[in-house]
C-alpha cells in the first residue's frame, strides 16, 4: 500500500530493516505536511486526514487520526510501535496492552512547550498523559540533553539520545562563492514563525543575495509573505536534490520564533546538516543551540526579526575567510560529537529491547 512517513519514523524502519529485523512494525507521527512516499515498505504505517485550520477541524482530524492508529495496531498486529509524539500514543500503549507490542516513544517535541499557548490546563494534562505513555514505553527517544528533564526520572533509564544528526556523512569538500554574491538556503518548513518576513526583506534590498526557498509552505500568511516578495514558487524537492542544494549555499538560516517556548529547544536537522557540511549558521537569539554556534564560532545569533541587524550579520559572512572559518569549526564540531552518533544510540536502544541491531 502507498504510505505516507515522516523522516523520523522512516529512519527508524530503515535501520530495523538493514539489520535483519523482520517484524512487523507500525511508525505513526502527526505531520500534516508529509507527502513522503517509499515504496519498499510493506506493514510500515503512516496517515493524516483532514484540515488543520480552526479548532473544530483539528478536533476532528485528531478523532480520525486516532481511529485510524487504532484500527490498523488491531489489524497488523505490530511486534513493535514507534510513536513520536503524544498524539499517537493512544494507539501504541493499546498495542503494547492488548497486542504485547514493544512500545518506542520518541519525545522530539514535548506536548508541555509545544502546547504552551492553550494556557495552562491543557499543556499539564497532556503532560501528563505523555508522561504515563513514557512510562509504559519499553523504550524512549530524546533528540536534544535539554529535552531529558521532560522525561519522567522513572523511565530515563529506557531513554536514549539520538540527535537528528544524519546517519551518513555526506560531506565532499567546503563549498562557498568565491565573489560576493551569497546563497542562504532557508529550507524546509517555509514559515513566518521562522523571520520569513525579515529575510525576504534583507535580500529584496540587496540583489547579490540569493534566498534559496524550498520546501513546503507553513500556511496561507507565510504564502502571503512570499507573494508579497515576488517568492510564490516554492515546491519540495527529493532529498538528494535539498542535499546537493545545501552543499550550494553559503548560510543556513535557522531563525525560529522564540516567543514559541518549544522554538527555544528546536534542534532540526537542517542545524547537523549545515554542521555536516560545513556552513555557517544564523540562527535567533533565545534558541538555545545559539550558544553552541558561539561558543564554537561557527555560526551567528541575532535577534529575531530585527531586520537590520540581521542585513549586518549577512555582511559579515560575506567575508570568504570568515565563512570558511565559520564552516571549518562546523564541521569539527559536527566529526566530534555528532557523526555517527545517531547509528550508535539505535544500536543501543534496539539491542535493549532484545531486537537484531548489528
Amino acid at each position: 500500500m502507498p504510505l505516507n512517513v515522516t523522516p523520523a519514523v522512516e529512519r527508524y524502519v530503515k535501520f530495523l530493516r538493514e539489520n535483519g529485523f523482520s517484524g512487523r512494525i507500525v511508525g505513526a507521527e502527526l505531520d500534516p505536511g508529509s507527502s513522503r512516499t517509499p515504496v519498499n515498505f510493506v506493514d510500515e504505517l503512516f496517515t493524516t486526514g483532514g484540515s488543520f485550520d480552526g479548532l473544530g477541524n483539528r478536533a476532528r482530524a485528531l478523532a480520525a487520526y486516532q481511529a485510524f492508529l487504532v484500527r490498523t495496531v488491531a489489524h497488523v498486529r505490530p511486534d513493535i510501535i514507534h510513536f513520536c509524539d503524544v498524539f499517537s500514543a493512544i494507539a501504541g500503549v493499546t498495542g503494547k496492552l492488548l497486542k504485547s507490542a514493544r512500545l518506542v516513544f520518541d519525545i522530539r517535541d514535548p506536548v508541555k512547550l509545544s502546547t504552551s499557548h492553550y494556557g495552562r490546563f491543557v499543556p499539564s494534562a497532556l503532560h501528563l498523559f505523555e508522561s504515563l505513555a513514557a512510562r509504559v514505553s519499553d523504550g524512549i527517544i530524546v533528540v536534544s540533553p535539554a529535552l531529558m528533564d521532560f522525561v519522567p526520572r522513572s523511565a530515563r533509564k529506557r531513554a536514549v539520545l539520538m540527535p537528528n544528526s544524519p546517519e551518513e556523512d555526506r560531506f565532499t569538500g567546503y563549498e562557498f562563492s568565491h565573489d560576493d554574491h551569497i546563497t542562504i538556503s532557508l529550507a524546509g518548513f517555509v514559515s513566518h514563525r521562522r523571520n520569513l518576513d525579515a529575510w525576504c526583506r534583507v535580500v529584496r534590498n540587496d540583489p547579490k543575495l540569493k534566498l534559496d526557498l524550498y520546501g513546503t509552505i507553513a500556511d496561507e500568511q507565510s504564502r502571503q509573505i512570499l507573494v508579497a516578495h515576488g517568492l510564490e514558487e516554492v515546491i519540495r524537492v527529493s532529498h538528494e536534490e535539498a542535499l546537493a542544494r545545501s552543499r550550494a549555499a553559503d548560510i543556513m538560516a535557522l531563525m525560529y520564533d522564540p516567543s514559541i517556548i518549544v522554538n527555544q529547544f528546536a534542534a532540526p536537522n537542517k542545524f547537523f546538516e549545515g554542521l555536516m557540511l560545513g556552513k555557517p549558521i544564523i540562527c535567533a537569539k533565545g534558541m538555545r543551540l545559539g550558544e553552541q554556534l558561539t561558543r564554537e564560532d561557527c555560526g551567528l545569533v541575532v535577534p529575531y526579526a530585527d531586520v537590520e541587524a540581521l542585513g549586518a550579520a549577512v555582511a559579515i559572512l560575506r567575508d570568504l575567510a570568515v565563512r570558511r572559518r565559520m564552516g571549518e569549526n562546523a564541521r569539527r564540531l559536527f566529526e566530534r560529537e555528532y557523526l555517527g552518533q545517531a547509528r550508535e544510540a539505535m544500536r543501543t536502544l534496539y539491542s535493549r529491547l532484545g531486537l537484531s541491531a548489528t
